[in-house]
């Protein structure tokens, strides 16, 4: 028995097969296609964009206004944005069907929107227009440049207000005329914040007799009387020492923007006398104890 491809009449059947299915394959795995016809006014030089989530496709009319996207991936809406100097940008969604050209019939409406030009220094930081219709921001902060930020589609004949925000800056805001030429300009120079001083109060420290060293949570102060300022909020410790009298401490509490009076009343230190009769006592005790043990050493003897 002959084997199967050697037959004639089946191997002019299995190439007529292979052909067919190598031919259809294309009709097969091709996508469904359509397109998209644009006619604007003004007609030259406006830019298209197509836009359907998963590719970008892009273009320019020609003289007459016309342009078409072709061999879009059908059976899906695509954004399509028109824009051209001097006009204002067009939006609009289509939905491409197979082998079919959409149309966009669209008069493109003068651009009479201004704009303005702000030069930040240092650079940095969120800018703002008219409480926050449109903002930029930029970072890091960098004091040896100047940030340059255009605002556009702003009204023009009208004071517009920029407001800028940096990190370690006071925040500014300015009012800035946008006039028929469509054209502002405005020019910021950030000033650091100033640091919030802590809360503080005052302390009038005297003490009888006059004349004290006095300590402010064990740092010397002065002698007494003496008015200490800028004292932070909340709990220090005053001392006063003065030669021939005991330490004296007490606690005191700070408030904001108070003066608190600090009396102090001084004892008399105790007599050197005392701590050497103290110490004769002892002497003549140790003295008692060796001549008795003496004594009793020679009675024995």
């Amino acid at each position: 028995m002959q084997p199967l491809l050697r037959t004639p009449r089946l191997f002019l059947l299995s190439i007529t097969f292979l052909i067919l299915l190598v031919a259809g394959i294309p009709a097969v795995l091709a996508l469904p296609t359509g397109g998209i016809q644009i006619w604007t006014t003004p007609g030259a030089y406006v830019n298209a964009i197509a836009t359907d989530g998963s590719g970008t496709y892009s273009g320019q009319t020609d003289a007459q206004g016309s342009y078409t996207f072709q061999s879009l991936p059908a059976n899906t809406n695509y954004e399509v944005d028109l824009s051209a100097d001097g006009y204002q940008d067009f939006v609009t969604y289509v939905y491409v069907t197979p082998n079919i050209i959409g149309e966009i019939n669209q008069n493109l409406q003068p651009d009479t929107s201004g704009w303005i030009t702000v030069n930040i220094h240092p650079s940095g930081g969120t800018a703002c227009v008219d409480d926050g219709q449109q903002c930029q921001t930029s970072y890091p902060v960098d004091t040896h440049a100047t940030m340059v930020l255009q605002f556009r589609n702003l009204q023009v004949d009208k004071y517009h207000t920029v407001t800028v925000y940096t990190d370690g800056y006071q925040p500014v805001s300015r009012n800035v005329y946008v006039t028929a030429d469509k054209t502002g300009s405005l020019d910021i120079t950030l000033v650091p914040l100033v640091p919030t001083p802590a809360p503080a109060g005052q302390l009038t420290v005297h003490s009888t007799p006059a004349g004290a060293a006095v300590y402010l949570d064990n740092t010397n102060m002065g002698v007494s009387p003496i008015v200490l300022t800028n004292i932070p909020e909340g709990s220090h410790t005053v001392r006063f020492q003065m030669n021939g009298f005991q330490e004296l401490a007490t606690r005191v509490t700070v408030v904001a923007g108070e003066n608190v009076d600090v009396p102090g009343t001084l004892s008399p230190a105790q007599p050197a006398t005392t701590r050497k009769a103290g110490l004769s006592g002892s002497i003549a005790i140790i003295a008692i104890g060796i001549f008795g043990s003496v004594f009793l050493h020679k009675r024995k003897i």
